[in-house]
């Protein structure tokens, strides 16, 4: 069978060239110099900018080696050749003095080689040792700001560029398409373009009028320079008069400007690949620089090096035992234990993970999207130990194994590590199996390490592919093409299951694990995998099997309902205009509101005007309320609302399953807070905010039928009141906000009073309302720009509320101020339980990004403890259910709320459970306030 063939023919390592000067400089210019300067008054801009540039590129590239070249200060032999070479260049600023020595001493505290050759500049040692890397087989990588360097571009070689200002700002990957799409000639030509145009930088002169789009036709024409001078008196006009003038000028450009690619330099290949932090060394340099946030990147950037390096494993697996008894099957688990131990790898084997095998179920799809389906008819599963791997076919099993295999798959001390737990349980339970004692998912786990696969790589095999390049520095095995059984003259229908590939997917999944485990343990977020991410993915599973029944006839009557409102909307907006349109197309919308309505324009698309939403709302207050285009704007915004309403309500009739329920899919590694998602259908998208909306719950229904036995009476709901607000106070101990909580007062009520200065019962309903988005805009970053926006008033009230809220709360203000601050210090934000979400944005040099990182950094321990909250109250409640042997049960999780399926005769006892757990999930400074209904739909539930 075929594998990871690449792995033959990968790159003896790979190579990062950096040009110390060129960065440095280009460093020193990226960063104001007054933002860094130490007590001593030395400047260390160049030096932190240099360092978090050479951070990124190690986290980003891996390289396998590393060198950096700089200059001497001395004549080189250009300048021998032609003593104006360079001489045009401005005096270098005062405050990059002494930078370069620093640089050095860093890289010393690296173990990072630096080289400079008496009489060649950085770019010569560059190309010397981009000849040597090619020659010993090593992909290279070049960080150069000069542009001498495009001669060195080619296969296998590419250029790093660093860009220092403008939209484009940060690293620029060039490879020989993008100089030839810039220059409009290849890499090896740029030398010859620029001999003719001449380079201002290093003070040479070039053909007078002659730019790089001539230069690069003539080149095109005849080949190269030698061709262009060849054929110099075919070249007609000015230009060509030009040229010919200055023929000795050009000559002398193109030798200058050759890179030399064969010096004798003090080091090799083999001197550059044993790079790593000196702690002590390097904390003693960054104390004397006064650098603080970067000590916690350099330790990260080397700790995922060290641990990929360390976590590589020969792949190489046994022969697989295909098992038909129980009497196999005990003997194999037997000697599982010692069969992980016989595999040699630098990590150990976590402790807890020293006897779990991994299981790798394959269904009736392709083997390696099994763990990305919803429940389906198990074929089979591969068992993996170290090398070793059994594989056992559940259609055609004995029933005395079977018997075995079921009893050791749900027993909770036989150790097991499985890829997508929450859809193993499904599978398995479709197949009459229950699953049970999961110590490790990597998924879960690398989710937990901050891991969140894009919608497009959400497969399985996208998954692991990401996850074995980042972690284990392997490339998953593509999977083979698929062998043809055949029966007679007949293609077999039956699937076909490579053991072997299945094996080696089985041994992925498994050293993963460990890595991951261990990764965990380092960064003491274990406990979250154990204690919250594991338990809760067997609640959601459960709550994903059972579903919650939809009302057929509601939903039918709710679309007829929505149509008519459709309908009305569409024919008053024709009325109007005096056509018809069509609603839902944004070039229509344009050419009616702004051509034939000649309303003021919006925001500008390339597409035209905005027609969103949000547009359209901001454009309603600006014009006459009498108006047409004011008539056709509202006539348009109910068109939208009942159509989106109108969609919520067909694509809830499509989810709905034979068993006349709807079974959504809970999300549990697809936010950054640690919040859970719903796809297939969103049910985290059902209208809660207006009564139209809320209808739609009515259709969520108990299920008269009876299921398992039971006839189902009612739905329980409870939700948590002002969670996110609650836990805010809690962090920012704010005695006055603390006091209001425990004494029971309507909390935005009583902010109101203080920040008006009135007496509660003087509050407003619209100075309640004021202060309520205030709150919540201040726990999310909200600007006084967006809040002036979010409640239409003037900038300056917007302000005068903040400054008079932080007047009466300031032990809030201090706590935000606090969290964006350690965050920064940190690279991380942290929740309640430890959960963390890295922020590398927070120094970014681009103001929108960083300030988007500031405001989630405001956000993310609060939202992310509400959603750990919710996740240990979820465990709470399942587990006392079952434990009381309850047959109640979770369906839904939205947002703040639980919604429970109430057994006859249970409903007072799970209101009590759900209340108790809810509300003692955490003990926090303040109340846990749980409010809870019962109804027969979700709707009627609702308090």
């Amino acid at each position: 069978m075929t594998t990871a063939d690449s792995k033959t023919q990968d790159p003896a390592g790979r190579l990062l060239l950096i040009d110390g000067h060129s960065l440095a400089f280009r460093s020193f210019y990226g960063v104001p110099p007054e933002n860094f300067v130490t007590a001593s008054g030395q400047y260390t801009n160049a030096v932190y900018s240099f360092t978090n540039t050479l951070l990124g590129q190690i986290r980003a590239e891996k390289p396998t080696h590393i060198v950096v070249a700089f200059d001497l200060s001395g004549p080189t032999f250009r300048t021998e050749q032609y003593q104006e070479y360079k001489g045009g260049r401005a005096e270098t600023p005062a405050e990059f003095a002494g930078q370069i020595d620093l640089i050095k001493r860093l890289l010393h505290a690296l173990n990072i080689p630096w080289v400079t050759v008496e009489s060649y500049e950085a770019d010569d040692i560059v190309a010397t040792m981009t000849a040597r890397g090619k020659d010993a087989g090593f992909e290279v990588l070049i960080i150069s700001g000069d542009r001498d360097s495009f001669q060195l571009v080619g296969d296998g070689v590419t250029l790093l560029y660093p860009v220092t200002s403008g939209p484009s700002k940060g690293i620029r990957r060039m490879g020989p398409a993008e100089i030839e799409e810039k220059y409009k000639v290849p890499p090896h030509l740029y030398p010859d373009l620029a001999a003719l145009t001449g380079e201002q930088a290093d003070n040479l002169p070039g053909v007078p009028g002659v730019g790089p789009g001539f230069a690069a036709k003539w080149l095109n024409e005849y080949g190269d320079l030698a061709g262009v001078l060849e054929n110099q008196d075919k070249i007609k006009g000015k230009k060509g008069e030009a040229l010919r003038e200055n023929v000795d000028a050009v000559l002398r450009n193109r030798k200058l400007n050759r890179l030399v690619d064969d010096l004798e330099l003090p080091i090799t290949l083999d001197d550059m690949d044993d790079y790593g932090p000196n702690h002590d060394e390097l904390n003693a340099l960054f104390d004397e620089l006064e650098f603080n946030t970067i000590r916690k990147r350099v330790s990260e950037t080397f700790a995922d090096r060290e641990a990929e390096a360390a976590a590589q494993v020969d792949m190489t697996m046994g022969q697989t035992q295909s098992i038909e008894t129980a009497a196999e099957f005990t003997a194999w688990l037997e000697v599982a234990s010692s069969a992980i131990e016989s595999v040699e790898r630098a990590t150990a084997v976590p402790t807890r993970l020293e006897d779990a095998i991994t299981v790798f179920p394959v269904a009736d799809t392709d083997a390696p999207e099994a763990g990305n389906a919803r429940e389906k008819q198990l074929l089979g599963m591969m068992l993996g130990a170290g090398s070793g791997a059994a594989w056992i076919d559940l259609v055609d099993i004995q029933p005395d194994t079977e018997k075995v295999v079921g009893e050791w798959l749900s027993d909770p001390s036989s150790a097991k590590t499985v890829f997508d737990v929450k859809q193993q349980y499904k599978n398995f339970h479709a197949r009459g199996f229950e699953l049970a004692g999961v110590l490790e998912d990597p998924m879960l786990s690398s989710y937990v390490l901050g891991y969140i696969p894009t919608a497009r790589r959400r497969t399985f095999t996208a998954m692991m592919e990401d996850l074995s390049e980042q972690y284990l520095r392997d490339a998953f095995p593509a999977e083979p093409s698929a062998e043809t059984a055949v029966q007679g003259d007949l293609f077999a229908t039956e699937p076909v299951i490579n053991l072997e590939y299945t094996a080696l997917v089985t041994r992925y999944i498994q050293e993963l694990s460990y890595v991951l485990h261990q990764e965990l343990e380092n960064q003491e977020q274990l406990a979250l995998l154990e204690t919250m991410e594991l338990p809760v993915a067997r609640v959601l599973a459960q709550m994903e099997l059972a579903g919650i029944a939809l009302d057929a006839d509601a939903l039918a009557d709710l679309k007829s309902h929505y149509d008519s409102h459709i309908k009305q909307a569409t024919e008053t907006a024709y009325s109007i205009i005096g056509h018809e349109v069509n609603l839902g197309s944004p070039k229509q919308l344009q050419a009616v509101l702004f051509e034939e309505l000649e309303l003021p324009t919006t925001r500008k698309l390339k597409s035209g005007y905005s027609t969103d939403a949000e547009s359209m709302a901001d454009l309603l207050t600006r014009i006459n309320p009498d108006s047409d285009g004011a008539q056709f704007l509202q006539a348009l915004g109910t068109y939208r609302d009942y159509t989106k309403l109108k969609q919520t309500v067909e694509g809830l009739g499509k989810a709905t399953a034979a068993d006349g329920r709807v079974h959504t899919t809970f999300q549990q590694n697809a936010t950054s807070t640690g919040r859970l998602s719903s796809i297939e259908p969103n049910l985290q998208n059902i209208p809660i905010r207006t009564e139209e909306g809320r209808k739609i719950r009515a259709a969520f229904v108990v299920d008269p039928k009876p299921v398992d036995g039971t006839e189902y009476v009612s739905l329980l709901t409870a939700d948590y009141s002002q969670i996110e607000m609650r836990i805010m106070v809690h962090l920012s101990q704010d005695e006055k906000l603390i006091q209001a909580y425990r004494d029971g007062e309507d909390l935005h009520r009583f902010v109101g009073s203080q920040v008006f200065g009135v007496e509660p019962e003087d509050v407003t309903s619209e100075m309640r309302a004021k202060v309520k988005a205030m709150s919540y805009g201040l726990a999310y970053g909200l600007t006084k720009f967006g809040l002036s926006k979010q409640l239409g008033v003037s900038v300056e009230e917007a302000s005068k509320l903040t400054v008079n809220y932080f007047q009466r709360f300031g032990k809030v203000g201090r706590f935000l101020r606090n969290t964006v601050k350690d965050a920064n210090k940190a690279g991380y934000t942290e929740t309640m339980f430890g959960r963390r979400r890295v922020l590398a944005d927070l120094g970014s040099s681009n103001r929108q990004r960083r300030e988007a990182a500031e405001r989630a950094a405001l956000n993310a321990p609060i939202q992310g403890t509400a959603a750990d909250i919710m996740k240990i109250a979820m465990i709470n409640v399942h587990e006392r259910l079952e434990s009381e042997k309850l047959k109640t049960r979770i369906l839904l999780q939205i947002h703040d709320e639980l919604i429970l399926e109430v057994a006859p005769s249970e409903e007072e006892r799970a209101r009590e459970i759900l209340e108790q757990e809810m509300s003692g999930a955490v003990e926090l400074l303040v109340p846990m306030d749980v409010q809870a209904g019962t109804g027969n739909s979700w709707h009627a539930a609702g308090h």
